[in-house]
This record gives structure tokens, sequence and C-alpha cells, in this order.
């Protein structure tokens, strides 16, 4: 405490006034914007590599190509699936032409049971005034003939029915490797990633390779952010504060931000969001950061 005396004999004095105490810290991160589109890798079966990259900071259009995955794997699921269609298409004419046959015996069968069924019913009339024992010849032959005939028509109705369900049962078959070879066909062109809007091309970590950024030859899984898009109109700062300082700061704290590209420049924000859960500094387990 110091002061000013007005007498030699006057003991030194200042009046205490209340005022705001500046607790501050400073720490360095990185520049992101605060909206971004993020281009993923597609999620397929079978393995994932990056065999093309646009190049980083390229400015692209919608519709632009800025990623391709090798489709060895792709191409040969598609020949494989396509294979197997041609093969159950092939099983299907063989298997009408088989119907077509057995239905033109079927016919003549039932045809010639059908002339035998009228015949033994003519010749059974005409036996009327013959002798009883050549009547009753005659009836049993028409009867036998009739029960030929409703027997190859049973036969005839039936050999339809299983011709049907056999046709159903193909068709089915077919409809599923359609099915196949149209999604193989989407697999191969996920393979190809364009951009869905124009935007400066930004590289995202490989979380899977120490965070290092995507690269040609990278195998990434389904799913994985390759590349971002950002809107560089509106931009935030990514950084972390220790564990012993994170309760010095809330949402809304007033915050200076300066960057190593313009060191003449000072801009102002405000907090907008703190982690409620930590997160190990570089892989050390004794040092958390918020």
């Amino acid at each position: 405490i110091g002061g000013e005396a007005d007498g030699k004999d006057e003991i030194p004095y200042y009046t205490a006034k209340k005022g705001n105490f500046l607790v501050s810290l400073t720490e360095s991160g990185e520049l992101i914007a605060r909206n971004s589109i993020s281009i993923t890798a597609p999620r397929i079966r079978g393995n994932l590599k990056i065999v093309y990259l646009v190049a980083e900071g390229k400015y692209v259009q919608a519709g632009d190509v800025v990623v391709k995955f090798d489709p060895t794997e792709a191409l040969a699921k598609v020949e494989e699936e396509d294979a197997k269609l041609e093969i159950s298409l092939s099983d299907k004419e063989k298997m009408l032409a088989d119907h077509r046959s057995a239905n033109a015996q079927m016919e003549s069968q039932l045809k010639s049971a059908e002339l035998s069924y009228e015949l033994s019913k003519l010749n059974l009339e005409q036996m009327k005034f013959e002798a009883e024992v050549k009547q009753r010849e005659a009836k049993l032959n028409h009867q036998k003939n009739e029960l030929s005939y409703e027997q190859t028509k049973q036969e005839a109705a039936s050999k339809k029915i299983i011709q049907n369900s056999e046709l159903k049962k193909m068709d089915i078959e077919i409809k599923q490797k359609r099915n196949n070879l149209e999604d193989a066909k989407k697999d191969l062109d996920a393979l190809t990633l364009t951009a869905p809007a124009e935007g400066l091309v930004v590289y995202s970590a490989n979380w899977g390779n120490d965070g290092r950024k995507y690269a040609i030859g990278d195998t990434p899984w389904g799913g994985a952010t390759i590349v971002t898009l950002p809107d560089l109109s509106s931009m935030q700062s990514l950084t972390t504060v220790n564990e012993v300082d994170v309760s010095k700061i809330k949402p809304g704290n007033k915050v200076i931000v300066k960057l190593d590209a313009f060191q003449d420049s000072t801009f102002y924000g405000k907090i907008g969001n703190v982690a409620s859960l930590g997160k190990q500094k570089n892989n050390d387990a004794n040092v958390k950061v918020f």
C-alpha cells in the first residue's frame, strides 16, 4: 500500500477500490472453418485403398473428382455377379425349352387319351344290341379309357403347377442376382468421390496413422472423412487447455486471436464451446486437456 503524506508525522495511506482482476491464458491452436462439407470414404464390402487425391489447397467446383479408390476388387465383383446372372438367365432359357417339350408331349398324351375315351364311348353305344358279354367288355374298356383320360388331365394340370413354381423360383433367383449385380456396380461407382459443392480442398487427419493427413496409398475404413471443403467466410480457432486451467474458462469469455500468417493483425471473439470431457495430451496418460 502506498500513498502520499500531507505532514511529516502522518502515516501514508491509500484508499482501496474494487476493480476487475484479469486472469488470462495463452494457448496455441489451429484455425478451422465453422462450417465445412465432409467427403467420406464409402461404406462398401471389401478393402479401400486411395489411388488418387486432388491437390490440397486446390479450389474445386461441384462435381469435380477429389478422391479415387483402387477399383480392382470392385471390378472383379461386378464381373463375378454378371457371370452368375448370365448363368441363371441361361438356366431359365433351358428350363423354358424343357417346359415346352414336356408340354407338347403331355398335350399329345392328353389328346390320345381323349380320343381313346371318345372311341370307347362310341363303341359302347354300338354294343347295345350285341351279346351281354360283349357289352360288358365294351363297358369295362370304356371305363378304363375314361380313367386313363382323367389321370392324364390331372397329370397335365399338376405338371403346369410344378412348372409355374419352378419358373417363379427361377425368376426370384434372377431378381436376386440382378440386385447383387446392381449393388456391385454401385460399390464400384462409390469408389470415385466428387465434390458436392465448390470449395477449398483440405485433407483430413488419418487417425489410423498417428493423425498424419491422408495420402495416396492409405487404406481408410468406410465412413472416414478423407477431405473437407471448408466455408472460409466464417472461421473459428480450435485449441486445448490443461485440466488445471479449464475451470477458469467458460462459453462467452472474450478471447484475442493472433495468427502466425498475419502477425500484425488482431482478431477478437468469444469462447463458443468447452468440452465436458478431457482427453490425453499426445497420448500422455498423465496430462489431460480440454
